[in-house]
């Protein structure tokens, strides 16, 4: 398994993780999903802290995602930063691949300058 910082270019990738497991439901269909996800990239969620929102590959694709905002632009939620997004492949589900990246993102979170991003 790798990590590495989450880039827009994923968009599709992602937003296959965010399809699969609900299919028509949630959202609509597979393009709608990545839209959804390409406009998570463009701040309509807040500013994406893309350090701060890794993927896991495995074997080159991406299995996990966690999706991380330097301030939301909701109102009612906590300041600071906010995990909009965890998405797993169903088939890696119990592996601790989530959590590895919930222990990544959280040690960018808590350097003593991340509010330089």
């Amino acid at each position: 398994m790798r990590i590495r910082d989450s880039e827009r270019a994923d968009s599709k990738e992602i937003g296959r993780l965010y399809f699969d497991p609900y299919g028509p439901g949630l959202v609509e269909n597979l393009d709608k999903a990545t839209a959804d996800i390409a406009a998570s990239f463009d701040g309509e969620n807040g500013e994406l802290w893309l350090e701060a929102s890794p993927v896991a590959l495995i074997d080159g694709d991406i299995v996990d995602v966690l999706m991380t905002v330097v301030e939301t632009p909701w109102e009612r939620t906590p300041e600071g930063p906010f995990i909009i997004e965890l998405f797993i492949d169903s088939a890696f589900r119990s592996m601790g691949i989530a959590r590895c990246l919930m222990e990544h993102a959280l040690d960018i979170m808590e350097s003593p300058d991340w509010s330089d991003t």
